[in-house]
């Protein structure tokens, strides 16, 4: 007679439902029997409870808690059993076992509300309760929802996540502007998903990386009362992975919701990724979704130039990137219409760590420092340099020439994250002894009450330095670093960028095809 403990030791993680239907045909015990050696199996054998129906529970050796084969044994079962918390877990398997929490709301599959459906948010609680969960603090992309796996087993996804959060952001910008070209959705309508936005894009309470409107012949239907009603282009998107069967299946849950609720249109569905399985692909297409990738949308030249830009960054990490790679990152993607603001958002940290690492003297230089003060509260600089007796902390906002950074975030660097991270600094033994500086370079522009609001305070503060670097500016230091390579690739690309002014360009709807010409 084996015990409970050597079963699972030999077969993997199960339920205890399976497991006791098991010894009843093995040993020809009555089931009752066998339920009660499975409950009083002993100390060693974890339990998960409260995820699956009747009181199954599901049983893993505790010792093998957070391995890959224990995530994809509960996974297959919570599918087997329909649970949305299977659907959940494996959109979170296919990310690396890591999102972003706002993201989490938009992978899960659960709505925000939904009758009869358990929201995204009594989601995440369940399984933080339940520890299959847990909250993690990551550089760059804030609180993230991770598969329970034990201490520093995250370590190493700063960089990636980073760069594959940043291709994707850059892609749905690009895939918006090309909506827009084809006349597939209403102009200035659309919505993305946002690291920093509390409420991400919905459609039906579901959310999504990408909604707008459409008035599409076909998707639009006129009311009676002769308002035309709008149906809705819905997209999801995933990198940097080969995306399968189980990693849809939370789309498709959130697809097929939506397509049965009375007040919402009619929905023209896009899954986006570098690739899929043949079971992937042919699901989401026997289910009228398109399964789009950067080639079949834009052709090789952006898809090599994305699949460039996450490898760049990953490899970058926390540091500065050559000349020659970040030259040639941007003008990859230059001809990529809608997506450069993106990018010299993206890129425009990775070129101010480049020139500060030349101008400053320093020790070294980060990105994406983390900080948390003595009073718990948490902040992050995007750029951190140690110097000789100075350190410097440095805001980067790789803005259009034209564009104003907001008076929000402006105020919040000055009332919130320059005190928070001050703070942390009288306790950090190699920061405590310098100067202190704090810098925010932009490429834009501010308002004029932020700059009497930065001037205030740069004023009256005396423990350390405020100031704000613009364009001008950031061209005297560039010059400084003595690099005409770099004085190239600022001026040409994140001051006199060749799409800059067609960025302004509204492209005016037509309002009537019978009338006169309408100038587009």
């Amino acid at each position: 007679m084996s015990s409970v403990y050597d079963r699972i030791a030999e077969n993997g993680p199960c339920l205890s439902s399976d497991l006791v239907a098991t010894i009843v045909e093995e040993e020809g015990i009555t089931p009752v029997a066998a339920r009660k050696r499975v409950s009083r199996a002993d100390e060693r054998i974890g339990r998960v409870y409260n995820l699956f129906p009747r009181n199954t529970v599901f049983l893993y050796i505790k010792e093998y808690f957070g391995s890959d084969e224990y995530w994809l044994k509960l996974t297959e079962a919570l599918l087997e059993a329909n649970a949305a918390y299977g659907k959940a877990l494996a959109a979170l398997l296919q990310r690396g076992g890591i999102v972003a929490e706002p993201f989490f709301h938009i992978a899960c599959g659960a709505p925000q509300r939904l009758k009869k459906h358990i929201s995204s948010s009594t989601m995440i609680e369940q399984l933080l309760r339940t520890q299959l969960v847990e909250r993690q603090y990551i550089p760059g992309s804030g609180n993230c929802i991770a598969l329970a796996k034990g201490p520093g087993m995250y370590d190493g996804a700063v960089a990636t996540l980073r760069a594959r959060t940043a291709a994707e952001d850059i892609f749905l910008a690009g895939f918006e502007t090309w909506c827009k070209n084809l006349g597939l959705i209403s102009y200035d309508k659309a919505k993305l998903r946002h690291l920093e936005g509390e409420m991400q894009p919905q459609v039906g309470t579901f959310c999504w990386d990408l909604t707008a409107p459409s008035y599409l012949s076909g998707i639009s239907q006129k009311k009676p009362d002769g308002v035309q009603k709008p149906g809705f282009v819905l997209a999801d998107i995933l990198f940097d992975v080969e995306v399968n069967e189980a990693g849809v299946l939370a789309f498709l849950t959130k697809v097929e919701t939506v397509k049965n609720l009375k007040n919402v249109g009619a929905c023209i569905c896009f899954f986006i990724a570098e690739s899929y399985s043949g079971a992937a692909f042919n699901l989401l297409k026997t289910k009228g979704i398109i399964p789009a990738t950067p080639t079949t949308l834009f052709g090789r030249d952006v898809a090599s130039a994305l699949r460039l830009l996450m490898q760049t960054l990953t490899e970058a990490g926390q540091q500065a990137i050559d000349t020659e790679t970040l030259e040639k990152l941007l003008a990859g993607l230059q001809k990529f219409e809608g997506a450069t603001g993106n990018l010299r958002g993206t890129l425009f940290e990775y070129f101010v760590a480049d020139v500060v690492g030349r101008t400053r003297h320093s020790l070294r230089v980060r990105l994406n420092e983390k900080i948390r003060n003595p009073g718990g509260q948490e902040s992050e600089t995007d750029v951190l340099v140690e110097g000789y007796g100075q350190t410097f902390f440095i805001e980067c906002k790789g803005y259009a020439p034209y564009a104003l950074v907001s008076e929000d975030e402006i105020t919040r660097w000055l009332t919130i994250r320059i005190p928070n991270t001050y703070k942390y600094c009288l306790t950090h033994h190699d920061w405590k002894n310098t100067s202190i500086h704090f810098e925010l370079w932009t490429t834009g522009k501010i308002s004029e009450k932020s700059r009497m609001e930065v001037e205030k305070i740069a004023g009256s503060v005396k423990k350390y330095t405020v100031s704000i670097k613009f364009v001008e500016d950031i061209q005297a230091e560039v010059k400084t670093a003595g690099d005409k390579k770099l004085r190239q690739i600022f001026n040409q690309y994140f001051v006199d960028h060749p799409l800059r002014q067609t960025e302004r360009v509204r492209v005016g709807e037509a309002k009537s095809l019978s009338g006169p010409p309408v100038t587009l």
